[in-house]
């Protein structure tokens, strides 16, 4: 039996699934105590029970250097298309040329 997991859920267990795996972190205690947060939160978090709120973005955001705008990106569309958008905006972005006076 497949259970449908909603996609604020799915995302939300992506971005901190890419977090520990960023940081060489392989528990969730240890994203805890990075992240400053108890473990029933974070597990809270990882069913659905709790959303991805404000405060934890900003705590991500500040152990990681992850723009809060691509962290809301990622919470909303998914890992994955956070990581191809960048990939394509990347190989269209025109190259920057200085000027010299």
């Amino acid at each position: 039996m497949t259970r449908n997991i909603p996609d604020a859920v799915r995302y939300a267990n992506q971005l901190l699934d890419k977090i520990m795996h960023d940081m060489g972190l392989t528990t969730d205690a240890a994203l805890c105590r990075v992240l400053s947060i108890s473990p029933p939160v974070l597990s809270k978090v990882r069913h659905g029970r709790v959303p991805f709120g404000a405060a934890l973005i900003i705590s991500v955001h500040e152990e990681t250097g992850i723009s809060i705008k691509e962290l809301k990106y990622m919470l909303e569309y998914g890992v994955a298309t956070a990581r191809s958008l960048q990939l394509n905006t990347l190989q269209h972005s025109k190259p920057a040329i200085a000027s010299f006076v």
